[in-house]
Parts: C-alpha cells; structure tokens; sequence
C-alpha cells in the first residue's frame, strides 16, 4: 500500500493498495483522518497498519494513527510529545515492542498499549544511521555515532556496552 507522501499539490493523506500481481493500484481512502504528511514512519502488524510522525510542510509531526487491515478506519494512538527528528523506528515482533529513537530522547511501548516510556539517557549518542537487531530476547544496537555496540534484555529500558570502540566503515579511527 502507499500512504500519504509528498504530491504534486503538496502533502498528501490518501491511501492506495493493490490486491493482485498486476502492478495496479486501487484508492482505499481519498482523505484519511491524520494529516497530510511525508516521511513517517510505517509498521505493518499482522491486523493492522500504524503510522508514526512525518513531515507537513517541513514541519515535523509527533503522531501516531492505527487502521485495521482495511485501511479504511483510523484511530489515534497515544504518542509521545517528541519533535525531535529524525527518528529511528522499529517493531520487534517476540515481544510486542515499538523502539523509537528521536534526538536526545528515547521510548519504547508494547503494541498492545502503545503506552509509551520516555528515557532521556543512554549510553550511546543516538543517530538516524544506527542499526536495531532483535537477538533471542535481547535489542542490539550499532551505534554509527558513538561507535558502540550495545544491548538490552528488557525491551530497551536498560542497556549494557558489549564494545565501544568498534570502528565502523568509513568513520575516522578513535
């Protein structure tokens, strides 16, 4: 499916799927309920769709909206208050986990609940070029700014560094 994204006429909420091999699309919504945006974030879950953030405009959203597999129907869901970009999203599907990254600011929520945890600290500096690997239970992250590999056992509240002077392609020696 496509969502939204940046038309000719500007930002754009519509919604287009196709069903079938034969490279055409079908309109599912011509307007959606979240604004018209670009550069959000999505997660296809198993029953439903969910989109995070985005742009309007060049100005950054802090949102987030679930439709069931129809993409017909929208609900707002909790979000937290973040409008630092740009944002590092990922869904890991063992534990019902949302990580988001964004700036300074770090949350993770379970997908059942979309409560959302805010942790404004960590022991690596976050950026959109970091790498999340869900591990037999654990969160891995490359860290492209700090160099670091770190992980985490309990749905990324805590972290542990494995190394933090790995050397990442094309980075300066430390």
């Amino acid at each position: 499916c496509l969502l939204g994204g940046l038309g000719v006429s500007g930002d754009l909420n519509d919604v287009w799927c196709s069903d079938s091999l034969d490279n055409s699309l079908q309109l599912v919504a011509p307007s959606s309920p979240w604004q018209p945006r670009y550069g959000m974030s999505v997660m296809n879950l198993s029953s439903s769709v969910v989109i995070f953030a985005g742009f309007r405009a060049s100005v950054a959203l802090s949102d987030a909206w679930r439709a069931d597999s129809s993409l017909a129907e929208w609900t707002q869901l909790p979000f937290p208050s973040l409008v630092v970009n740009p944002r590092l999203l990922q869904w890991f599907p063992s534990t019902s986990t949302v990580v988001l990254h964004a700036g300074v600011l770090y949350a993770v929520a379970t997908v059942d609940d979309y409560v959302w945890r805010v942790f404004p600290s960590f022991p690596f500096s976050p950026s959109c070029a970091d790498s999340l690997i869900a591990a037999s239970g654990s969160i891995l992250r490359l860290s492209a700014a700090s160099g670091g590999l770190f992980a985490s056992t309990d749905q990324g509240i805590t972290w542990t560094t494995l190394n933090s002077t790995l050397l990442l392609p094309g980075s300066a020696a430390k």
